[in-house]
């Protein structure tokens, strides 16, 4: 099959995983809420998203890894986990706002912590920090191995 056909269809299996993914993830939220619109909206969302990383990201990345013979399982990998981490650890590094009576906490595995203690990140704000990128890392992988998964299976991708 010729590449830009194998390109878009993959594409399209990466993008389409990441609703579904989203959907198992947040079920409960989406039966409370019994809101067919907003779940539609949020599931909309997060394929636009999608849709955006892996054509725009993604889809140059595995052409650049094929290009010089790099394009493999581990490569591909690799690729998709920091493609899908690389803008949460950019952008939620926990800020710090010294000189601020600021304080704040969330729930984290069923209990409450405090995030921030005086304007400044505690270890749990690190934690769940560092878990916000191993998470997006992980949909990241998750797209990624589905896409080569599809380009192997309709072309003649490499083996290794």
């Amino acid at each position: 099959m010729r590449t830009p056909l194998r390109v878009w269809i993959g594409g399209m299996a990466a993008t389409l995983i990441q609703p579904l993914i989203q959907a198992l993830f947040y079920a409960e939220y989406f039966f409370k809420v019994q809101e067919t619109a907003s779940t539609q909206t949020i599931l909309l969302f997060v394929f636009a998203v999608a849709a955006l990383w892996v054509f725009v990201l993604g889809v140059p990345v595995v052409l650049l890894l094929r290009r010089l013979g790099r394009l493999g399982w581990r490569s591909i990998s690799i690729a998709g986990f920091l493609l899908g981490a690389l803008p949460t650890a950019a952008f939620g590094w926990p800020g710090h706002y010294e000189g601020v009576d600021f304080s704040a906490g969330q729930n984290w595995h069923g209990h409450y912590v405090a995030t921030y203690a005086a304007g400044i990140p505690t270890r749990y704000g690190w934690l769940i920090y560092g878990e916000s990128i191993a998470s997006a890392g992980m949909l990241g992988l998750l797209s990624a191995i589905v896409f080569y998964a599809v380009w192997r299976r309709l072309g003649d991708a490499p083996a290794s």
